[in-house]
């Protein structure tokens, strides 16, 4: 598993981490505050946010993953990318409360 270190933003206390699982890997994400926890993998919070918008919508694979295969490269990259993308979501965060 790999856990990212992110910042306090007030009282609220972001978590994300990176699951090694049997068809891939799963990326999760929430946060807690005093009074409201959340925390889901990001397929699901994606899939969730664009039924609001597209009551119709559904995933085809139903839950895709991106697979390194192995190779240490690959997963270095995904790791970055999944870093940095969490990195921007909690610095949206931060700018707007």
């Amino acid at each position: 598993m790999y856990e990212l270190i992110l910042p306090k933003a007030g009282e609220v206390e972001f978590m994300a981490s990176l699951l090694f699982q049997r068809h891939g890997l799963d990326f999760t994400f929430g946060f807690k505050a005093p009074d409201d926890e959340y925390g889901t993998n990001l397929a699901v919070i994606s899939s969730e946010l664009k039924k609001k918008f597209d009551p119709g919508f559904t995933i085809k694979p139903p839950y895709p993953r991106p697979d390194h295969n192995g190779d240490i490269e690959v997963l270095g990259k995904i790791i970055e990318q999944f870093s940095s993308l969490v990195r921007s979501t909690v610095g949206g965060f931060e700018r707007n409360s």
